[in-house]
């Protein structure tokens, strides 16, 4: 037969172990939704931080952009200036720039008849 003191105490045992593992399941389930929270969390704030990283990049890219178009206009602009410089010398003394010309390809002449 069955001890009455056994079964009460197998009883309240066996309800204390599903108490436990009610617990255990909520605890775990609270667990699982803070993970999928906090992979939730960083996952957008990754995506965040590429999106900033794209847009400084983006900026500095335009930024050094501008700076090429402006640096290639003034060096054009004095290219410019330099070309209609030696052209207008050249007008004001003809004779003298074909002097020059001459005198330059006889140097060069000669350094490469040197090689």
């Amino acid at each position: 037969m069955v001890n009455p003191a056994t079964s009460t105490g197998d009883t309240a045992s066996t309800r204390g172990l599903r108490d436990d593992l009610d617990a255990l399941k909520a605890d775990l389930s609270t667990l699982k939704d803070d993970l999928r929270s906090f992979s939730s969390n960083a996952a957008s704030a990754a995506r965040h931080g590429a999106d900033e990283a794209r847009g400084r990049i983006g900026h500095a890219t335009s930024v050094l952009r501008d700076k090429g178009r402006a640096a290639y206009d003034a060096a054009k602009e004095k290219g410019q200036w330099a070309k209609d410089e030696v052209e207008g010398r050249i007008q004001e003394n003809p004779f003298t720039s074909v002097g020059i010309a001459f005198g330059v390809g006889i140097l060069i002449g000669a350094l490469i008849a040197r090689r």
